[in-house]
């Protein structure tokens, strides 16, 4: 809901019948892979297969952890809380613009 309160078109992911990533957002030629667990264990097995395969060079994970940054496979993730949702797209844009300047 607040990735649509954001005029973001939410789409998602799936490998076969295994792996599937619940949300993936696009700015021109940049997607970028949203996982959301409402848990605080948050392995993520699909979303590295993503990472693993796409190579995107940031995503999420959102869930009832605390904020965090990190790298999975070679995709700098931003782990934010649930009650932080709404930052996706300002962090993912910055980010985007600050890879796009260095």
């Amino acid at each position: 809901m607040e990735l649509l309160k954001q005029n973001l078109e939410p789409y998602f992911w799936r490998s076969g019948n295994t792996a599937e990533v619940d949300f993936l957002i696009a700015n021109q030629e940049t997607i970028i892979p949203i996982e959301a667990k409402a848990e605080i264990h948050t392995r993520a097995k699909s979303y590295q297969c993503f990472c693993r395969q796409y190579k995107p060079e940031i995503g999420f994970k959102i869930s009832m952890k605390n904020i965090a940054v990190n790298d999975i496979v070679e995709t700098r993730t931003y782990s934010l809380p649930l009650y932080l949702a709404s930052f996706v797209k300002k962090i993912a844009f910055k980010q985007m613009q600050t890879n796009t300047q260095a």
